[in-house]
C-alpha cells in the first residue's frame, strides 16, 4: 500500500495508509493541478486515482495485461498516461474536479470507465 510522509520531516513517517490493490505497488504520481489526487499502479496491472483526503478511490482503470511500470498526469490532469510490463503505454481520460475533489471521467475516449483510450504498444 502507497504511504504518504510528510517532506518537511527529517524522519519519514505515515500519514495516511490507502487500501485497495489486490498486489503490491510499484509506482505512484500525484495531480500536477490538485495536490489531492494519486494515482498508483500495481503488480496486477489495475491504476487506482485515489482523493488523498477522502481516503477513496474515484478511478479503478484497468487495460494492462501485467505490472504498471509508470504514470504521469498531463499539465491540465485530463489525461494520466500508464506504462507496463506488458509492453502498452495507456492514455487514460481522467478530470479532476477541484471543487467537488472527488474526480470525473472516464477510462479513456470510449466513455466506458476503465476502458483505454489508446495503447500504444512498445
Amino acid at each position: 500500500s502507497p504511504r504518504l510522509t510528510t517532506p518537511r520531516s527529517h524522519e519519514p513517517r505515515p500519514v495516511c495508509r490507502l487500501e485497495g490493490h489486490q498486489d503490491g505497488v510499484l509506482c505512484v504520481a500525484y495531480s500536477r493541478t490538485i495536490d489531492v489526487f494519486l494515482a498508483s499502479g500495481a503488480v496486477d496491472g489495475s491504476v487506482l486515482v485515489w482523493n488523498i483526503l477522502k481516503r477513496a478511490v474515484v478511478h479503478s482503470l484497468r487495460g494492462h495485461r501485467s505490472a504498471v511500470t509508470g504514470l504521469s498526469f498531463s499539465l491540465q490532469d485530463s489525461l494520466l498516461a500508464s506504462s507496463s510490463k506488458d509492453g502498452t503505454v495507456v492514455l487514460w481520460s481522467v478530470r479532476v474536479n477541484p471543487t467537488d475533489q472527488r474526480g470525473a471521467g472516464t477510462g479513456g475516449t470510449a466513455g466506458a470507465e476503465g476502458t483505454p483510450g489508446h495503447a500504444v504498444r512498445t
